[in-house]
């Protein structure tokens, strides 16, 4: 496992983003107060001739896409550190609310955690995958 790829497991399971400033990489968790409100009158720049655009770029990703099931390997401190597997499901049964059957897998590597924090992670990031799923994009002149 690369350090990228063992950071970018780490971020998706704890649910912080990583910035640049300083010439540092800093983590910032998610969640908080707003930093900054831009009023609706000054978000986005359109060329003169395409007034008829919207200047708010919205991107939905598919929902066979994103994942019914999130797995994490971890190592668990309850069963002498042994290598385990905590999963989180959306509820498919009687009604079904989405049509993915994708199952995404997350190694935590060497992280050593209690096997019910682990499944709350799960579930969060399960969750929080289907709630970000429209994206949303402009110019700031």
């Amino acid at each position: 496992m690369t350090a990228a790829t063992a950071v970018d497991n780490l971020r998706q399971a704890y649910g912080f983003d990583l910035i640049e400033e300083d010439w540092l990489q800093k983590g910032l968790f998610r969640g908080g107060s707003s930093v900054l409100t831009i009023p609706e009158n000054e978000l986005g720049t359109v060329p003169k001739s395409d007034r008829d655009v919207s200047p708010i770029k919205e991107v939905r990703t598919q929902e066979v896409d994103l994942p019914e099931t999130v797995e994490m390997l971890f190592s668990n401190a309850t069963k002498d550190y042994q290598q385990d597997l905590e999963f989180a499901k959306r509820i498919t049964l009687p009604n079904p609310t989405m049509n993915s059957r994708d199952v995404k897998r997350i190694d935590l590597g060497a992280l050593v955690d209690a096997p019910d924090d682990i499944k709350q992670r799960a579930e969060t990031w399960l969750y929080t995958m289907w709630q970000e799923r429209i994206t949303v994009s402009t110019t700031i002149p």
